[in-house]
């Protein structure tokens, strides 16, 4: 047990190690559960040195067509004004936003960890981005009407000031569309790796904190937003983590830590979108399917959290 203040919830329990993890091999943390809100992070958190180390290699290898599919259907029928600025914290490669540009009269602007990442947005797609930690980039107070927190919420060291800073940057009545893991079931294979071998488990990809329901809704609060919807998806995934289905033969090999020190990333994809196929039937296709497996609410066994937030007016 140890003597630390939660934090999201502030409490000062005493609060089990449930798990080694790790980002690296030989950098072990301890992944803390506080018993107030039932959020487990890391600890201590890792150093910038060791996270710009884990954030290389082929992390950011991604889909380029489906993502700029996505964007214009997030455009088409997420975004409910016509024009107005939009944030995309954790762009990756940018085809999401590019996707939103091409089909909306939005501005988009995009930032990232990763200074490559962010001068390949600039020069494929001539969006707006900035490189750097979301506190460091001192954008202007009130400047976005919408903010995109896609999967980045749990990889940021502290998530509390992070939301401060998303408040800050948002117009009154902004919305911020936030998708985070369920931090109950994302957690159960890193218990389960570590009790079998008795070794850190890699926190894949990479996250730092694994978030309860009660701690979502406190946070977000504290934080000055309003939940207006929450849906749950990602079942399947969910049913491995629980044991109700049975895991891929590869799941250990995900929960090893790799050594990245001598590691050569690879180079972005550049494979060319196309724009005229992003209309298309597949896309719609592909929605209406990923629709039927979601669910309306935080459902204890869905992997992953979809949230509409929403700044007072």
């Amino acid at each position: 047990m140890t003597q630390q203040i939660c934090p999201i919830c502030d409490c000062q329990n005493k609060m089990p190690s449930i798990a080694k993890i790790a980002l690296l091999p030989d950098m072990d943390h301890d992944l803390l559960a506080c018993t107030d809100c039932n959020t487990a992070f890391m600890s201590p958190m890792p150093e910038h040195d060791e996270l710009i180390k884990f954030y290389q290699g082929d992390y950011y290898q991604t889909n380029n067509q489906k993502d700029f599919e996505n964007g214009i259907w997030f455009a088409t029928h997420q975004l409910q004004k016509k024009q107005g600025r939009l944030l995309d914290i954790g762009c990756h490669t940018g085809h999401f936003i590019a996707g939103i540009d091409s089909a909306s009269e939005w501005d988009v602007v995009g930032t990232d960890i990763s200074e490559d990442v962010v001068n390949y947005v600039k020069e494929q797609h001539q969006l707006e981005a900035y490189s750097g930690e979301l506190h460091s980039l001192k954008l202007d107070a009130a400047s976005f009407d919408a903010i995109r927190v896609q999967d980045v919420l749990e990889h940021v060291c502290d998530p509390k000031a992070f939301l401060q800073e998303c408040h800050r940057l948002l117009k009154p009545a902004g919305d911020i569309f936030l998708s985070v893991p369920n931090g109950e079931t994302d957690r159960l294979p890193i218990r389960r790796y570590y009790q079998k071998f008795q070794r850190a488990a890699l926190t894949p990809p990479g996250h730092l904190f694994y978030f309860s329901k009660q701690a979502i809704n406190d946070l977000t609060q504290q934080c000055g937003f309003s939940i207006t919807s929450m849906h749950s998806y990602h079942f399947r995934s969910g049913f491995r983590n629980h044991g109700w289905l049975p895991q891929k033969k590869s799941w250990v090999q995900s929960y090893t830590p790799k050594n990245k020190e001598n590691k050569q990333s690879k180079p972005l994809n550049m494979a060319q979108i196309n724009k005229n196929a992003s209309q298309g039937l597949r896309q719609y296709w592909r929605r209406i399917r990923e629709n039927f497996y979601t669910l309306p609410g935080w459902q204890k066994y869905a992997l992953d959290i979809q949230i509409h937030l929403r700044k007072a007016g």
